[in-house]
C-alpha cells in the first residue's frame, strides 16, 4: 500500500515537472511570452477551483443561485486577467447564462424573472445587427449580447428575498480585496520598483505611472483592465458599505464595515484619478443626507461654514491645486473624440457605426510611447450614439433612468427591511453614472452586473405589489358578481 501511494506522488509530480518544463514552449507557441508560467498559475488556478467544487458540490448545488451569484461578483473582480480579447468575466458570463439554462430545463416549475430592460436590450440588439452593413467586428456584436446574458441571468438568480442581502455582502467582500490587491500594488512598486499589472505588457504598464504628492507613482488596478474599471466598482460599493456601517447589527460587524470603507477610500485614492477622488467626496457629501434626511438644514448650514473657512483660510484653493495636478492631459483627447463622435453622427445619425466600429469609422489613431491606439469615445452615451445611433443612445438613456426609477421607488415604499440595501445602490450609482461621461463604459461588464443586480433585487420587493395589482380586477369582477 505505501509503495502505491509512493508511485502515485511520484507520477503525479512528475507530470507536474513535465508541465512546467513545457510551459515556455507553449507559451511561446501561443503568445503567451509576456506572461512567465501564466498556463502553469491557469491550470492551477483550474484545479483547486475543481477541487472546491468536488468537495462542496452538493451543499453548493443546495444553493446554487447563492452560490453562482457570488461566483459571478468574484469573477468581475478579474475583468482584466484574459487571454487575446477574452478575460475571466467574458468566459464567466458566458458560463453563467449556460448554467441558468441548465437550472431553468431541470427546474421547469419554477418561475423566470424577467425585467422591462431585457425588451429595450433586444432592441439594442436589433440596431447591431442592422448596423452591421458598415461591417463592423463580429466580436463587437458578440461582446454586447454577452452582456445582456449577463444581465438576463443575474436577474433570473435573484428570485429569492434573502438573496437581496448574501448578494450586497458579496459585492462588500469582493470590493475589500480588490482594495487589499491594489494597495499591494502601490507597496510592490514603493519597496521593489516593480510594476505589478495584469493584462498589459510592461511598456503599457510604463503609461500609468502618474506624478503625485508622493513622488511619481502607479496608478493601481487591481486585476481589473485599466484605473477607470477599478474606480467604477469601488465608488459603487463604497456607498453600500457607508450604509452598512450605519445598519450594523453589533459592533464587530461595524468595525469591519469601517475598515472595509477605508479600505475602499484608499483604493479608489491609489488610482490618482481626480474625477474619482471627486466621486468620493460626493457620495460622503450625500451620504450624511441620506442616512439623516431630517437634519437636511442642519448639515447644509455646517458645509456652509466650513467652505467659509477653508476659502478664506486657503485650503480651498489648495485642494482646487491639488486636484488638478492629479488631471492629466486625457482632456484634451476627450473633446477631440467627441468631435470625432459628432462628425460620424453627421454621417449615421440613425443606424451609427456598429458596435467597436467608431475607431475604424472616424479613422482616429492617438500615440501611446511605442504604440498606436484607437479609443472609443469617452462618453457612455455618445458612445452608443456613434454606435448604434440616436436612437441606440436613448434607448440606453432610457435603461439607466429605469434603473435609477427602480431604485427610487423601492425607496419610497413603506417598511421595506433591505431599504438601507436600496439607499446604497443609488448612492453608489451617482458617481457611476457621473463618470459615464468621461468613460467609455457602455457595455461593461461590471456595469451590467451592478444593474442586473439592483433590478433582480427590485423586481423581488416589487412583487407582491404586482401580485396584488393582479388580483384587483378579479376581485371587482367577484364583488360585483354577488352584488347580483
Amino acid at each position: 500500500m505505501a509503495k502505491s501511494v509512493s508511485w502515485q506522488i511520484v507520477a503525479i509530480g512528475a507530470l507536474v515537472a513535465g508541465w512546467i518544463c513545457a510551459d515556455p514552449i507553449l507559451s511561446f507557441t501561443f503568445g503567451f511570452n509576456r506572461f512567465p508560467y501564466f498556463l502553469t498559475a491557469v491550470l492551477a488556478g483550474l484545479v483547486v477551483l475543481i477541487a472546491a467544487l468536488a468537495l462542496n458540490g452538493p451543499r453548493l448545488y443546495r444553493h446554487k443561485d447563492l452560490s453562482l451569484l457570488v461566483f459571478i461578483v468574484a469573477a468581475s473582480q478579474f475583468s482584466g486577467v484574459g487571454i487575446g480579447s477574452l478575460d475571466v468575466l467574458d468566459v464567466s458570463s458566458v458560463g453563467l447564462f449556460a448554467l441558468w439554462l441548465f437550472i431553468a430545463a431541470t427546474e421547469s416549475r419554477a418561475p423566470v424573472q424577467i425585467s422591462p430592460i431585457m425588451f429595450a436590450a433586444l432592441g439594442l440588439m436589433f440596431l447591431a445587427v442592422l448596423a452591421l452593413i458598415n461591417r463592423p467586428p463580429i466580436g463587437g456584436l458578440i461582446a454586447i449580447s454577452e452582456k445582456f446574458a449577463l444581465f438576463f441571468a443575474v436577474v433570473a438568480l435573484l428570485r429569492r428575498r434573502p438573496l437581496i442581502e448574501h448578494t450586497t455582502y458579496a459585492l462588500i467582500a469582493a470590493s475589500v480585496f480588490s482594495s487589499l490587491v491594489a494597495i499591494g500594488q502601490t507597496v510592490v512598486f514603493w519597496v521593489w520598483g516593480i510594476l505589478w499589472t495584469t493584462g498589459i505588457g510592461e511598456s503599457q504598464a510604463m503609461g500609468y505611472l502618474k506624478p503625485t504628492p508622493f513622488g511619481v507613482m502607479p496608478r493601481s488596478t487591481a486585476f481589473f483592465p485599466n484605473p477607470a474599471g477599478l474606480n467604477d466598482y469601488l465608488l459603487f460599493c463604497a456607498g453600500l458599505v457607508l450604509f452598512a456601517i450605519a445598519n450594523a447589527k453589533s459592533a464587530t460587524w461595524k468595525w469591519f464595515y469601517i475598515l472595509a470603507f477605508l479600505l475602499n477610500c484608499a483604493g479608489i485614492t491609489l488610482t490618482w484619478s481626480a474625477s474619482s477622488l471627486s466621486g468620493l467626496a460626493l457620495v460622503m457629501l450625500l451620504f450624511i443626507y441620506f442616512n439623516r434626511p431630517a437634519l437636511t438644514i442642519h448639515y447644509t448650514a455646517a458645509i456652509g461654514f466650513v467652505l467659509i473657512v477653508c476659502y478664506w483660510s486657503g485650503l480651498l484653493e489648495f485642494m482646487y491645486r491639488l486636484m488638478k495636478n492629479y488631471a492629466s492631459s486625457s482632456g484634451e483627447v476627450r473633446l477631440r473624440l467627441l468631435e470625432l463622435a459628432m462628425e460620424v453622427l453627421d454621417r449615421q445619425a440613425l443606424i451609427g457605426m456598429g458596435v467597436q466600429n467608431f475607431a475604424n469609422a472616424s479613422g482616429n489613431l492617438f500615440q501611446e510611447g511605442i504604440f498606436t491606439v484607437a479609443y472609443p469615445v469617452h462618453n457612455a452615451f455618445g458612445q452608443m450614439a456613434t454606435e448604434l445611433g440616436v436612437f441606440g443612445a436613448l434607448i440606453y438613456l432610457g435603461i439607466v433612468t429605469f434603473i435609477i426609477a427602480r431604485v427610487i421607488r423601492v425607496l419610497r415604499l413603506p417598511n421595506v427591511p433591505e431599504k438601507w440595501i436600496f439607499k446604497g445602490y443609488l448612492l453608489g450609482l451617482l458617481p457611476l453614472i457621473i463618470h459615464m461621461f468621461s468613460e467609455p463604459m457602455a457595455y461593461e461588464g461590471t456595469l451590467w452586473l451592478l444593474f442586473g443586480i439592483i433590478e433582480g433585487s427590485a423586481l423581488i420587493v416589487l412583487r407582491p405589489l404586482r401580485a396584488v395589482s393582479v388580483r384587483k380586477p378579479e376581485a371587482r369582477v367577484a364583488a360585483l358578481n354577488l352584488g347580483r
